[in-house]
């Protein structure tokens, strides 16, 4: 039977756990704030024009972050601040970070439906964005933009090509930094991926390598900015998929006809199958990695043959039997993280 005493302990404890998250959770919600939007903006250009143009029109009903994502954003930009203090410590000159990060527009002649608003202005914007910063690099200074990903995530990109290959969300990235490049002229930008655990992917973005995508993106804002000024919104997107991910269906301002392909869809609302196949889809990046460095191992061992190694933190023992040449390992030391006991053995 707990004494008077410790059940007093665990009281407080439970009273300061809840008042240290309950204020942090206050304190993050205090910073919540919607704004209008008048145009495209660059980083939330997606593939759909018209799910662009209700970011315009029905800014106000878009739903906003719970205070879960709130951190997450909060996060994020922590780690901007901590990739940019790095890069100045390992000598890079940065510019235009924080106060004054780089703000850019895309202005295009006034297109012939907005004619008739000749006398309020004479140019069109199509698009506008900012970017983090620029790093000085001999004669150049090519634009950055830092991105903080889940490990999950951060693990299944190797280069900008797979953003466009990982859904409508993800492709807003290297769209964000297309329509910079395209704005300001410039031959290549830099991706700095960070997995919110310290390490560091740099994807460039070369721009001639995208030059369709930028066109589409292009389009997407033309689309959508003169919608936004006429009323008339663009057509639904033709991918139904598309649809499915949107905002603006699920507040009912979008109301696409799921049906209008071949390929018909039943929506599964509250399937269980929904979160099976999210688990399988964020351990995918970790299994592969996984059979990849195995696969690695046991042929690199394999040409020093049956015996016992050490290799850095890991002694190893190599065996030839019978049923073919097995690999087991076990941690000696070292600093790094992993488990200390020995791994089952497996066949090569």
């Amino acid at each position: 039977m707990a004494s008077e005493t410790t059940t007093e302990a665990r009281t407080a404890a439970q009273e300061l756990t809840g008042a240290i998250l309950g204020r942090r959770d206050a304190r993050t919600d205090r910073g919540r704030r919607t704004s209008p939007q008048d145009h495209p903006r660059a980083s939330a250009v997606g593939v759909c024009a018209r799910e662009v143009y209700h970011q315009i029109t029905d800014w106000q009903l878009r739903p906003q972050p719970d205070t879960t994502l709130l951190h997450r954003f909060q996060r994020g930009n922590e780690v901007e601040s901590i990739v940019v203090r790095e890069l100045l410590a390992d000598g890079f000159y940065v510019h235009n970070y924080l106060d004054e990060q780089i703000t850019f527009e895309i202005r295009e002649n006034l297109p012939e439906e907005l004619q008739s608003h000749r006398d309020s202005y004479d140019s069109f914007i199509i698009c506008r964005g900012h970017m983090d910063g620029r790093i000085t690099w001999g004669d150049d200074k090519p634009v950055f933009e830092v991105k903080s990903l889940n490990p999950n995530v951060w693990g299944r990109i190797e280069s900008v090509r797979d953003f466009f290959s990982m859904g409508s969300f993800w492709v807003k990235y290297p769209r964000q930094m297309l329509l910079y490049l395209y704005q300001a002229a410039e031959p290549f930008g830099l991706f700095i991926l960070d997995d919110c655990l310290g390490h560091w992917k740099i994807l460039p973005v070369v721009f001639d390598d995208f030059l369709d995508e930028c066109e589409d993106a292009l389009r997407t804002c033309r689309k959508a900015a003169i919608a936004a000024r006429t009323g008339a919104p663009p057509p639904y997107h033709d991918d139904p998929t598309v649809c499915l991910e949107c905002w603006a269906r699920d507040v009912g301002v979008c109301s696409p006809p799921l049906d209008f392909t071949p390929a018909k869809f039943i929506e599964l609302h509250g399937a269980s199958i929904n979160d099976d196949i999210w688990t399988t889809e964020l351990n995918k990046a970790e299994r592969a990695a996984f059979n990849e460095s195995d696969k690695r191992i046991k042929d690199t061992m394999k040409l020093y043959g049956p015996g016992m190694y050490v290799a850095g933190d890991w002694l190893i023992k190599c065996e030839q039997k019978r049923n073919g040449f097995f690999v087991t390992w076990k941690r000696i030391g070292g600093s790094g993280d992993g488990p200390s006991e020995e791994t089952p053995p497996a066949e090569s």
